[in-house]
């Protein structure tokens, strides 16, 4: 425990995680040995505040993310056990969780899964919001074509539309290229017509795309500067980018992201939820209220379905998740080649197990982090 309060984060993930990491330190700021007694002493002034359960979790994800990070680009082996695997820190959580609901009725697999999946963006209501938006105007062109990459593309929020704490990751028009063949060697570029055509729409002049080719640069697991590339065939996604960056292109001055134009507001992912909730509801049958977050378009739901004991191939399909070849590790790592090529984010580590209760434990990820409404990147 002490170990695990103790570890310093990198300087890459202190702008995230910068709160937490500064009431760590302003507990033990003179400096003196960690004791088992100064732990309990911070661990209870957080629980004071009722926020031990969120702190606990912020720091394991954090601890997790970096310690993996590491071993990753030293090519080596990660010896030992993840935080995320903390068998002190998943007991004090289950406690916390225990308390918490102990008037309320338990949840079972079947329970929990369906919750999980609820408010899950499918193809279907992708098809029903091209049909109903399709050539209403450069504003629900816009969403459509943001409803579409966010539920294809599996994009964290920051990853397509930015953050509050990282407004620089939000997709731009050069991160976005389109293929008209599948080896990405026949490139299709937008095009920005003159002022007295721009009513035409430059689609119909341009061959149609194969697939769109994302480059991400900085991201939550990817903070080495290399960018990872992911690719999207999915042909209504392809349609809608297509027609949205063309149209984006004919008020290309000002603002080089993707989801904006000079004089609107930025798209964030809230008001897309609400934008497609909203919809969806004006297309249900009478009384139905479609609610959408920005959890429903990628797929989140892992951890509650890690919780609940659900098998770890249904875990594997939600999100980016894909076994590597390293079976020796049971690592996971994003299903990108590329992504594969430039890191490895563990989610289980090879080591005993300390006891039946944490080897079932073992078998969840370090998803907490990957609810794209809980993630603060």
């Amino acid at each position: 425990m002490q170990q695990y309060v103790s570890q310093a984060l990198a300087a890459s993930t202190t702008k995230a995680y910068g709160s937490a990491v500064r009431r760590y330190h302003a507990h033990f700021s003179d400096g003196a040995p960690i004791a088992t007694g100064r732990v309990a002493s911070w661990l209870a002034s957080v629980a004071a505040t009722g926020t031990l359960a969120v702190t606990l979790k912020v720091y394991r994800s954090a601890l997790s993310t970096e310690y993996v990070r590491t071993h990753a680009l030293a090519g080596t082996a990660c010896a030992g056990y993840n935080p995320a695997q903390c068998p002190t820190i998943s007991m004090l959580l289950d406690g916390i969780a225990k308390t918490q609901a102990c008037a309320l009725p338990q949840l079972s697999y079947e329970a929990t899964r369906a919750a999980a999946t609820a408010n899950v963006v499918t193809a279907a209501m992708i098809e029903q919001l091209r049909a109903s938006w399709q050539g209403t105007g450069d504003e629900h062109a816009m969403y459509l074509a943001a409803a579409a990459l966010a539920t294809t593309g599996l994009l964290r929020p920051s990853e397509q539309f930015g953050s509050a704490l990282y407004p620089e990751r939000a997709l731009r028009l050069d991160q976005v290229s389109f293929y008209t063949d599948r080896l990405h060697t026949a490139k299709v570029t937008p095009v920005r017509l003159d002022r007295g055509v721009r009513d035409v729409d430059p689609t119909r002049l341009l061959p149609t795309p194969h697939h769109i080719m994302l480059t991400l640069r900085e991201t939550k697991n990817n903070k080495t500067g290399v960018p990872t590339f992911t690719a999207i065939d999915d042909p209504t996604t392809v349609a809608a980018m297509w027609h949205w960056v063309n149209r984006r292109m004919q008020h290309a001055s000002g603002a080089t992201t993707v989801f904006a134009r000079p004089g609107w507001a930025h798209l964030t992912s809230a008001t897309l939820a609400t934008k497609v909730g909203d919809e969806l509801t004006r297309l249900a049958p009478s009384g139905v209220r479609v609610n959408i977050t920005a959890k429903a378009f990628r797929r989140g739901g892992a951890s509650d379905l890690c919780a609940a004991n659900a098998p770890e191939t249904e875990i594997n399909e939600r999100g980016r998740w894909a076994q590597s070849a390293r079976r020796s590790l049971g690592v996971s790592v994003y299903a990108s080649a590329a992504a594969q090529q430039q890191r490895s984010i563990a989610a289980r580590i090879a080591a005993p197990a300390p006891g039946p209760r944490a080897a079932v434990r073992r078998r969840c990820r370090n998803t907490t982090s990957r609810a794209s409404g809980d993630d603060p990147e």
